[in-house]
């Protein structure tokens, strides 16, 4: 399963998630990070006017608790300059997904 939140490579989050599935599931956790001036450009393809501004200030904010409070065993991987399709390629190998 992946599983995709802005909060869902914080401890809590995870814990709650694998005991709701039961069992022992194998946890893989990517944070996603990026350079500021990198999230300012994504977020202004989608955003506009006042709404950006607090949109990037949040973004902020929210990657600063990320990093600091993601367990040391999240893989932290960052996409400046990065095509999503690379990006994905990271990912699977991270999770133990390519073929051998």
């Amino acid at each position: 399963m992946i599983y995709t939140n802005t909060a869902s490579v914080l401890d809590k989050v995870i814990t709650d998630l694998t005991a709701a599935l039961g069992g022992a599931p194998r946890v893989t956790a990517v944070l996603l990070r990026c350079s500021s001036a990198t999230a300012h450009q994504r977020l202004s393809q989608r955003e506009i006017g006042t709404a950006l501004a607090w949109h990037v200030q949040r973004s902020a904010v929210m990657a600063r608790r990320l990093d600091e409070d993601a367990p040391h065993w999240v893989h932290r991987l960052d996409t400046d300059g990065q095509a999503v399709a690379d990006i994905a390629a990271q990912i699977i190998g991270l999770a133990g997904w390519a073929a051998p």
